[in-house]
C-alpha cells in the first residue's frame, strides 16, 4: 500500500483504529471522492501485537521513514484511538486530528510539500555556499532548519543529510584538534548544540576539564 502511494504521488491518511475488536475504516470521513480520483490512500492502521520494536534511532537530527517502522502507533507518537494522520508519500505528517473532516487538508498537502521543498531548498543553497567558505558553524543552523521541514524521501532532505553527515565528519576532527583546550571546545559546544557531535563535544570538555 505505502509503495503504491508513493509511486501513485498520492496523500497517505492512517487511521488509528479504535483497538476494540471489530473496529474498521470509518465510512463516513470525508475521502470517498479523492479515494474514486486515486488521489488518496487510506490506511487503517491495526494496533500490532507482535512484539517487534521499532529500531531507536540512528541520528537526533537526521529523520527515519516511519512508514517502515515494525510499529506505526509508536513511530508516530502512540496517538488516540480514532486519530488520523495525514501524510505525503513519503509518510511525512502534515496533519492529525479525530474530525472526519479530512478532504481539506488532504488538498492542502501538496501546497505545502511544495512550499517546505522550496524552503528547504533555499537554506541548502546558503548552507553550501557557508560551506564552501570554510564556515560550518554557521552553515549548521541553516541546515538544522532544513532538516526540520519533514521531507524525508525527498531530493532536498536528502541534500540537507549529505552536507549535514559532511559538517559533522569535519568538527570530529575539530574536536580531536582542540582536545584539553576548553576555550576552543565550548566555542564547538555552542555552534553544534542539538547535533550528533554534541555528546562527543561534551565529554571531551569533561575531560579537558579533568586533566586541567
Amino acid at each position: 500500500m505505502f509503495d503504491e502511494a508513493k509511486t501513485g504521488a498520492k496523500a497517505i491518511v492512517l487511521y488509528f483504529e479504535d483497538k476494540t475488536k471489530g473496529a474498521k475504516w470509518p465510512e463516513d470521513a470525508d475521502l470517498v471522492d479523492l479515494q474514486t480520483k486515486n488521489l488518496v490512500a487510506c490506511v487503517r492502521v491495526c494496533k500490532t501485537y507482535n512484539g517487534k520494536k521499532n529500531d531507536p534511532p540512528p541520528s537526533k537530527v537526521i529523520r527515519t521513514n516511519k512508514l517502515a517502522a515494525n510499529d506505526l502507533w509508536e513511530a508516530f507518537g502512540n496517538p488516540a484511538a480514532g486519530t488520523f494522520i495525514i501524510c505525503d508519500e513519503n509518510g511525512n505528517e502534515f496533519f492529525r486530528g479525530t474530525d472526519k473532516k479530512l478532504q481539506k487538508n488532504v488538498v492542502a498537502l501538496k501546497k505545502s510539500v511544495k512550499e517546505r521543498r522550496t524552503k528547504a531548498d533555499g537554506l541548502i543553497k546558503k548552507a553550501q555556499k557557508l560551506i564552501d567558505d570554510k564556515n560550518d558553524e554557521g552553515a549548521m543552523k541553516d541546515l538544522l532548519t532544513a532538516l526540520k521541514l519533514e521531507l524525508d524521501g525527498w531530493d532536498e532532505a536528502a541534500k540537507a543529510v549529505e552536507l549535514y553527515n559532511g559538517v559533522m565528519t569535519r568538527v570530529k576532527e575539530k574536536i580531536e584538534a582542540a582536545a584539553g583546550d576548553q576555550a576552543k571546545l565550548k566555542a564547538l559546544q555552542k555552534s553544534f548544540k542539538g547535533t550528533d557531535a554534541e555528546v562527543d563535544i561534551d565529554d571531551a570538555l569533561k575531560a579537558a576539564t579533568v586533566s586541567k
